[in-house]
């Protein structure tokens, strides 16, 4: 038996090959304990120009199946990472399965102040090339998302934690969110344990000067009326407005117009769909202020929100009507 398939039914038993499931496992002819050599994460996708140990997992539009692509910021068009899954693999709203991978010594170029924030690279897989599907099958589900493309028949695999894997695929940066990212990963290879540190640095690096170091704020907007408040007497003739200014993890507020309620007491942004009550996600300040920041999780609730706005909604309660005095839908704010 062949080395390299040696090694590969070591690590996968029977019952994985015979699952269908497809892990690519890829070898360098590195001897165990030593670095081996990264290909670059640069390389820019065209004929011969893809990353070298995936390239067949190199697709010809980066924005492929990736919802709102706009605000993926291409650095490169085909990128490959080695290194290890440090985060527990998530499904926030939009489907993707994320988790983030802590990059061997190589690449660690690659990461923005974002990124050394949360441990790692950031990695999401799309709907589409996800397990489940049909290939060829479009691709309907979360409803409301755009981009969302046709099945793959990728069937890209999310790792575990602590699992080594080499992942390929878009290298961008999240103008929503912060982060840079692979996004989408195309290919996720199941790396063994053993597999060693990638240390020496590829012949062009991506300087972490050239990459954005910052999210572009999102700005939404939301008109708040007293006929919008569920469940109780809002305040018959109350209008406010608002204008929320997103800058992850910083989320800033400003009230205008806030008219006809009494005494405001408290502002918060609850989740919810219009014409139901949800529950609190953030109070904008520990009492009423017309303008402030706070901080808020990325993962939990600004991508979430910046993502779906139309989900939550604004409510200010005051002396009079405790219980909500005001309310609105959160919307984009449009150029």
């Amino acid at each position: 038996m062949p080395g390299s398939l040696q090694v590969i039914m070591r690590y996968f038993p029977r019952r994985f090959v015979a699952s269908g499931f497809a892990l690519a496992i890829v070898f360098t002819g590195t001897g165990c304990g030593a670095g081996v050599e990264a290909p670059s994460p640069t390389s820019k996708f065209g004929a011969g120009a893809a990353a070298s140990g995936a390239a067949g997992a190199c697709r010809s539009d980066p924005h492929q199946g990736a919802h709102d692509p706009q605000r993926l910021t291409i650095l490169s068009a085909c990128a490959e990472v080695v290194g290890t899954v440090v985060r527990v693999p998530r499904v926030p709203p939009d489907g993707d399965h994320t988790f983030n991978v802590r990059l061997d010594p190589a690449y660690v170029g690659m990461m923005n102040a974002q990124n050394q924030k949360d441990g790692g690279i950031h990695v999401e897989i799309v709907p589409m090339d996800q397990p489940g599907c049909t290939r060829g099958q479009q691709i309907t589900t979360p409803a409301g998302y755009n981009n969302l493309g046709v099945c793959s028949g990728a069937n890209v695999m999310t790792p575990s934690v602590g699992a080594r894997v080499r992942v390929t695929g878009p290298f961008v940066h999240d103008d929503w969110s912060g982060p840079n990212e692979i996004h989408p990963a195309w290919q996720v290879e199941i790396l063994p344990p053993d597999f060693p540190t990638v240390t020496t640095a590829p012949s062009t690096t991506v300087p972490a000067a050239t990459t954005p170091s910052a999210p572009k704020p999102l700005v939404l907007k939301v008109r708040l009326t007293g006929r919008a408040i569920i469940g109780a007497k809002g305040a018959p003739r109350g209008t406010a407005a608002v204008v929320l200014t997103i800058t992850p993890p910083e989320l800033c507020w400003r009230f205008t117009g806030v008219r006809h309620i009494g005494t405001p007491t408290l502002a918060r942004i609850s989740i919810g769909r219009a014409g139901y009550n949800g529950h609190r996600v953030v109070a904008l300040g520990a009492t009423y202020k017309p303008r402030g920041c706070t901080t808020a999780n990325v993962d939990s609730l600004l991508e979430p929100l910046s993502e779906r706005p139309a989900r939550y909604y604004v409510t200010i309660s005051s002396k009079a009507y405790p219980a909500g005095a005001v309310r609105g839908q959160l919307a984009r704010l449009r150029p």
